[in-house]
């Protein structure tokens, strides 16, 4: 009974994660392998399907940018 909960924990892990670069069956087999929090937290900060990887730097390097304080 155990098993069948953890397996289904790790299929809605794999779920969450369709829409993502690693796709179901990665979150899936990750969690599997690890624990589902474990592929749960992945599934957090992985980044979306189709989304290019510069996309992503430039974002961060522009809000940092602007939380720098003014040195006058």
């Amino acid at each position: 009974m155990n098993f069948l909960a953890y397996a289904i924990l790790c299929v809605i892990v794999g779920m969450l994660g369709n829409r993502t670069q690693i796709g179901f069956w990665g979150f899936f087999f990750l969690s599997f392998l690890f624990t589902p929090f474990v592929g749960l937290v992945l599934v957090m900060v992985g980044r979306p399907r189709g989304v290019p990887k510069t996309t992503i730097q430039n974002k961060v390097v522009h809000v940092h940018l602007e939380e720098e304080p003014d040195l006058k």
